[in-house]
């Protein structure tokens, strides 16, 4: 998938099952990681433009480093943690987020058993994007503008999605719809949270 801004709008959402994704268990045994979305980079070669994934983290430890890219860690499922960045320290509660450079030497402390994280990468001066927690409660109608890319990354709750050209379907946690190049909007029916992913491809 690439954020292409000539392409066209497109007739449907498209919908990522999460249970159906692959995932990869971490070499030093500390989690496992599943890729919701990733796109090469049109300006790097071997390397990412940008890419959305869910971590189980099972233990505390150091994060990779990835020069280049900025992050942003979304903390979806657990106890409260700890990341540190060189030498500042944030307390990350359930649904808060803290971004950081990829190549900062970075830690997570977890402080009362595992957790589930959502990572956003974007590579720095190539991908811009834009990270937000959102309740939702009834009916809410969401649409992307024909520049971006809107994931949207269900956390929790009894939601549906319907409309953009698909029929009604039943979402579960961390599910992904996916609002590509497209102002048709679709609507989110039922409670709970979702984070909301904008990409963007900078010029």
């Amino acid at each position: 998938m690439t954020l292409d801004e000539e392409a066209g709008p497109v007739s449907a959402a498209r919908i990522i099952t999460f249970q159906e994704l692959p995932q990869t268990s971490w070499r030093n045994g500390g989690g496992r990681t599943r890729e919701i979305a990733a796109a090469p980079s049109a300006r790097t070669s071997d390397a990412l433009a940008w890419r959305i994934s869910v971590a189980d983290v099972a233990n505390s430890g150091d994060f990779s480093s990835f020069p280049g890219l900025d992050r942003v860690l979304v903390l979806c499922r657990g106890s409260n943690m700890v990341v540190t960045v060189d030498e500042s320290e944030y307390l990350l509660q359930p649904f808060e987020m803290v971004a950081f450079p990829g190549e900062a030497e970075s830690r997570a402390t977890l402080l009362n058993g595992s957790t589930v994280d959502l990572n956003v990468m974007t590579r720095r001066g190539e991908t811009a994007t834009q990270v937000s927690v959102c309740v939702v409660d009834g009916t809410t109608p969401i649409r992307s503008r024909p520049s971006e890319t809107v994931f949207l990354v269900v956390i929790d709750g009894e939601l549906r999605c319907r409309g953009g050209g698909a029929a009604t379907a039943r979402l579960s946690p961390f599910d992904t719809i996916v609002l590509d190049h497209t102002n048709d909007p679709v609507e989110l029916l039922g409670s709970g949270r979702i984070v909301r992913v904008e990409l963007r491809q900078v010029q």
